[in-house]
């Protein structure tokens, strides 16, 4: 028949067809670092379809800050465009100093800040060359996101880790935080501890010049007694 056709497609299309976990080429993912005032980068992620970010524990990028709303913004990849919307966040969102009106496209070096804290999170789009990016069909997805070192700690040396003087390299923002609330803490308690000493002090040298003051006012009555006998 004159309407049959036929339609031979090659290896690499029929590959992409039928291997849904295979990228192709010009796929790109957003490398996320989580910054300290200084610029020092404290975490590092790496997401390939979006992010949210905010206080709760909840979201992709935990950020513990008081003045962070639990859920302050996300990052979705849209046309082969990064697009970052405001969720309704208290303290609102910047790109390189400029305020976003509820959603802004996102582009590499871009940095992030968050109302008046020194937190900032700066973007990175990630190009991969290569001509397929292959996931592991057993397991999890080829995403791959860096989060804090997972140490198998007894409960003895954690303690150590958290009451040290010194901070380790491997410390997160999460850790450090604990690390300062539990140093403050601390130090409160010893303050307080120091004052109770003193006024204990206090008391104590206050009790020693009573008992003596009493003991010299009966050697004076008893001597004056003695004095009065035999004069009778």
């Amino acid at each position: 028949m004159s309407d049959d056709k036929t339609i031979i497609n090659s290896i690499n299309s029929l590959q992409n067809t039928f291997n849904p976990n295979q990228r192709k080429i010009g796929f790109s993912e957003l490398k996320v670092s989580l910054l300290e005032g200084e610029g020092k980068s404290v975490k590092q992620f790496l997401f390939s379809n979006g992010f949210t970010a905010g206080r709760s524990r909840d979201n992709d990028v935990a950020i513990p800050n008081p003045l962070v709303s639990r859920h302050h913004f996300k990052v979705n990849r849209e046309n082969d465009q990064w697009w970052i919307y405001d969720l309704n966040s208290a303290n609102r969102i910047y790109i390189n100093q400029q305020l976003v009106q509820q959603r802004a496209i996102l582009k590499s070096s871009d940095v992030i800040s968050i109302g008046a804290t020194e937190v900032l999170i700066k973007i990175e789009v990630v190009q991969h060359n290569q001509e397929t990016l292959h996931t592991n069909n057993i397991g999890n997805s080829s995403e791959k996101v860096s989060r804090e070192p997972q140490l198998e700690l007894s409960k003895d040396e954690l303690k150590a880790r958290l009451l040290a003087r010194t901070e380790a390299d491997d410390f997160g923002a999460y850790t450090r935080l604990v690390r300062k609330i539990i140093h403050e803490d601390r130090n409160s308690q010893v303050k307080s501890y120091r004052k109770k000493f003193v006024w204990l002090g206090i008391v104590f040298f206050l009790l020693i010049g009573m008992i003596i003051y009493q003991q010299m006012t009966l050697t004076n009555v008893r001597t004056l007694a003695i004095d009065m006998f035999y004069d009778i």
